[in-house]
Formats: C-alpha cells, sequence, structure tokens
C-alpha cells in the first residue's frame, strides 16, 4: 500500500525519513480491512489523515551521550506524536501451536478480524539486578531481553517505538531485506532521525524472501546492550520445512552481556582516551548469567525437554563484539538456518556464532539420559590483540520429569568447548556451511561480474591528536578501519545531506576498491 504523503510543519523532515499515517478513530475510514487481510496498524484497522494535530511537549533532556547536532540540523526537530492506540499484542493469529510458540493469544486476534496487527514497543527505564549489582538500565515494555515478534514470510510487520527515556534510540531490523524501505532500517542519523525522548516513531516494512530467525535491537550508541529481542519468521501459510518437522520448539535464546557499569559510561571513555572499551562482567543467556558467575546462581536459564524427542532451537547472538562457542554437553546439534536462510543440515558439537548472528538448530534429546540436567555453555573466540571477556556462561539443559532435588546449577557435564583462541575449530566449523540450493529454495548467485571489489575489515590504530593523551597500544588511539581508511564523521550528517541534496564534502567518490597492501 502506498502510504500518502502529508504536509505539515514537519514535511521536510517526513521527506528524508518515513510519510506520517495518522489514525483517527471518529473520521470515516479511508480503508476498511476484511477479515483475513493481512496489512493492519497497531491496534485501529480504521485510518484517515488528520488537517491538524498539535505540537509535542518538549522532550526531556538528552544524555551527554547524545553527540550535538548542528543548529540547522533537521534531526533537532521531533516529529509529532502520532495518537495511536497502544494495544500491545504479538504478530501472529495462527491457531495451531504456532501461535502457543508466540507467547499469549489476544482475544482481538482470535476473533479473524485481522492476520498482522502492530506492535507498540515501550522503551523506558527499568531496575534490573544481575551479579548482586542493581541498576536502571534501558528496556522495551520493561522486559529484559525484549519482547518476541512473531511474523510469516511476506507478512508486513508495523511497529511503533515510544521513547520514554533521556536517550534518543532508535531500532534496527538485523538482517531484514529492506527491499525499497530503506526508511525502516533504523541506524540513526543515517535512515532516520533518533527518536528523542517523548517522541514515537512508526516502523513499517514488508518481510520478503525470508524465513527463520532474525532479530531487532537499538542502533544507537550501546544501548543495545539491553535493547534487543527476537524478531520470528514462520514460512508462509501451507508451506513446510525443508526438514523433518520438530516435535516441538523451543524458546528463542539469545546470548548478550552484562556489565556491572553504565554502559554509555564505558564507550563514551574509550572514545575519549582510545583505549579498548572495558570488558562486560559476564555473559548471558537471555539475560541470566548462570552459575559460573559470583552470586548468579539463582540467575540460571533453564530449558526443560523430553527423552527422544526432537526440538527446534533457535540462537542469536546479541553479544557486542564477540564471537562464541556454544555447546550441549553430550549432545549434537544439527545447523538447519542461518540468518534467515535455509542451509544444508550438518552437524557439529560445537558451534560458532558471530556478533549479530542467528541459527537455527534440531537438537535431539536421549532417549535415556545419563543425567537429569545437562549444561548449555558459551565463551568467546578471539584471534586479535586486545581485552575481552574471557569467561564461560552456563544455562541449563533439564530433562522431564525431574526431581527439584537433581536440578541444582552445580557439578554439571559441561560440553568442552574450544580455546579463546582455536582457529582452526572456527575454520572448521565454518567450511561447513553450504547453500540449500534446492529447487524451492535455490542459490541464486550471479554468474557474470561487473566490477571487483576487495574489501578488508581490521582493528588497527591512529596516532594520538598533539593535545590529547591516548590509552591505545603504545599511545595510540585504536581505530577500526576498511582498506585502511577509519571513519571520519562529517560536518553534516548523511541523512540531513540527503534530505537537503548536498553531498559535497559528506559522499565522495574516492574510497579505494582495494587495500593499499597485500592482505593475507
Amino acid at each position: 500500500m502506498m502510504i500518502p504523503y502529508i504536509e505539515s510543519p514537519y514535511s521536510f523532515l517526513a521527506k528524508c525519513t518515513t510519510s506520517l499515517l495518522l489514525p483517527s478513530a471518529t473520521t470515516k475510514p479511508v480503508q476498511k480491512l476484511r477479515p483475513g487481510s493481512r496489512t493492519a496498524w497497531a491496534g485501529h484497522p480504521k485510518w484517515a489523515l488528520p488537517v491538524a494535530y498539535e505540537m509535542p511537549a518538549p522532550p526531556p533532556p538528552h544524555a551527554a551521550s547524545s553527540p550535538p547536532l548542528p543548529s540547522s540540523s533537521p534531526c533537532r526537530r521531533s516529529p509529532p506524536a502520532l495518537p495511536v492506540t497502544t494495544r500491545s499484542m504479538y504478530i501472529s493469529n495462527e491457531h495451531d501451536r504456532y501461535t502457543y510458540m508466540a507467547g499469549r493469544v489476544d482475544p482481538f486476534l482470535m476473533c479473524g478480524c485481522i492476520d498482522v496487527s502492530g506492535r507498540v514497543l515501550q522503551v523506558q527505564m527499568t531496575n534490573v539486578t544481575r551479579l548482586c549489582v542493581t541498576k536502571s538500565i534501558p528496556t522495551v515494555n520493561g522486559q529484559f531481553p525484549g519482547p518476541k515478534l512473531v511474523v510469516r514470510e511476506g507478512d508486513r510487520l508495523v511497529v511503533k517505538v515510544h521513547n520514554h527515556m533521556n536517550y534518543n534510540v532508535s531500532f534496527h531490523w538485523h538482517g531484514i531485506l529492506q527491499l525499497r524501505n530503506g526508511w525502516a532500517d533504523g541506524p540513526s542519523y543515517i535512515t532516520q532521525c533518533p527518536i528523542q525522548g517523548g517522541g514515537s516513531y512508526v516502523y513499517d516494512f514488508t518481510v520478503t524472501g525470508q524465513r527463520g530467525t532474525l532479530w531487532w535491537h537499538a542502533h544507537f550508541s550501546w544501548l543495545r546492550v539491553h535493547l534487543y529481542g527476537p524478531l520470528v519468521i514462520l514460512p508462509k501459510r501451507g508451506e513446510g520445512f525443508p526438514f523433518p518437522r520438530p516435535y516441538k520448539e523451543l524458546p528463542p535464546i539469545m546470548f548478550g552481556e552484562w556489565f556491572n557499569a553504565d554502559t554509555e559510561a564505558v564507550i563514551n571513555q574509550a572514545l575519549q582516551t582510545g583505549a579498548g572499551p572495558n570488558i562486560s562482567d559476564a555473559y548471558t543467556f537471555n539475560g541470566l548469567p548462570g552459575p559460573t558467575y559470583n552470586c548468579s546462581s539463582k540467575d540460571t536459564y533453564k530449558v526443560k525437554v523430553q527423552p527422544g524427542r526432537t526440538y527446534l532451537l533457535r540462537l542469536i547472538n546479541s553479544a557486542l563484539n564477540d564471537e562464541l562457542f556454544f555447546g550441549i554437553a553430550n549432545h549434537t546439534l544439527t545447523v538447519v538456518e542461518a540468518d534467515a536462510n535455509y542451509v544444508k543440515p550438518f552437524t557439529a558439537k560445537t558451534l560458532v556464532i558471530s556478533p549479530g548472528q542467528t541459527m537455527n538448530l534440531l537438537l535431539t534429546t536421549a532417549p535415556n539420559p545419563g543425567s537429569p540436567v545437562y549444561a548449555m555453555a558459551i565463551a568467546p573466540y578471539t584471534n586479535t590483540q586486545g581485552t575481552f571477556d574471557n569467561t564461560t556462561a552456563v544455562a541449563v539443559l533439564e530433562y522431564a520429569p525431574t526431581r527439584a532435588s537433581a536440578t541444582g546449577n552445580n557439578n554439571l557435564p559441561l560440553p568442552p568447548l574450544p580455546r579463546y583462541n582455536d582457529t582452526n575449530a572456527v575454520a572448521n566449523f565454518s567450511s561447513k556451511f553450504r547453500s540449500l540450493a534446492t529447487a524451492r529454495y535455490p542459490a541464486r548467485v550471479p554468474r557474470a561480474v561487473d566490477r571487483h571489489v576487495l574489501f578488508t575489515v581490521g582493528l588497527g590504530t591512529d596516532p594520538c591528536p598533539s593535545n590529547q593523551t591516548c590509552q591505545g597500544p603504545n599511545g595510540t588511539k585504536f581505530a577500526a578501519s576498511i582498506n585502511n581508511n577509519s571513519f571520519v564523521r562529517p560536518r553534516v550528517a548523511l541523512l540531513e545531506a540527503h534530505c537537503q541534496r548536498r553531498y559535497a564534502g559528506v559522499l565522495m567518490a574516492n574510497f579505494p576498491t582495494a587495500p593499499p597492501h597485500p592482505f593475507n
């Protein structure tokens, strides 16, 4: 559906971010949704374009982590708050068992009025305790991690975000192919102005040609340490999996990190000094560190299974920068999908999952398990210099029925994960990936190449400015680079340059298409 453009005091901002379709429950609807329609907005199927609206109240002051904006920047102007009904529901009305995998069933969805409805995300500060440390962290709907969103391939997903924090924020739909729909992608100052405190934003896109597991996360500074959640894409109705149907689906597992310190202060200090950021205090399974950390035994994630069954397990690495090994003691896993693409199934005792990556696994439980509980563990892999969190987090796989006395978290059989620098283990695992390449899911790889480009991505150093003391290697500053070029922040935001069609000095065509020196 084409969304009409609204002329308003914010019209130039709407042009360079997204057109706004505002709801009205009192005017005649411009579109009537039939039962079974696959398009709807959050909580109200009737929509009209209002003639005018009130200016929003000024947002609260922004945190120090929000970079200053030029006085002429369009991002200084807040878009109007949209008066959308704040009903909260899951993105599915499947009346088979997938409905119940998605979470609770909303009565409005069960009436068959609509198939896909919008989700309202309330971003707020919430007190959370881990490792005996209580602190206020950003959350979505008060949850850490955030809520699971469930759609089918081909569905239109509409999500409204209300920002109740003092931080700017935006959300990225990690892995989604934003086909001709880049304004919904989420990077602040690139495809949208960030959502200021007290503001709202509507993300509207269609899931096209993808099925499997992806995720969503904040895309502003380090807010994604806490603001993230799963995005589950089921196959189209009537289409099954290209592998044997599992007995049941387990809840998605998101690997993350916990910092006792304020994460915005951590990254700000690193940017100021040029040193690597201070490491996290723990890795987590769905926000829980588990029994290998002090004062954390009670915060252990547990999954219950039955003997002799095959389960579908979705994994998401939402850690900031760390590749992670994953394994389940005495169990073999079958990889069937990665990053919302089916792959030729292969088995592995240990997996390697990169930051932002997702995988779907088949877990077949033992018919006669030798223990009522087994450890699921993650630990980091790295082959670079610098500090990192070299600890192991543990969750529990529980066989049912299990006696309460047998479910202790101590002395669990641990999976034999590789050492932190075992590059051979990583290479062996990665070499097993092959596209499914069937008639239904072909591997469409272009045969003709128009231009060859070689990008080498690395972590290097820059000299320390003369008026500053730096804490990187030998008094330098750490700097990420592509083909030995590090990012230089332009004086004009990319979004503003696009909005005003003024690209001189912002977008240049001299980026090298190969590294300056041979690269191994």
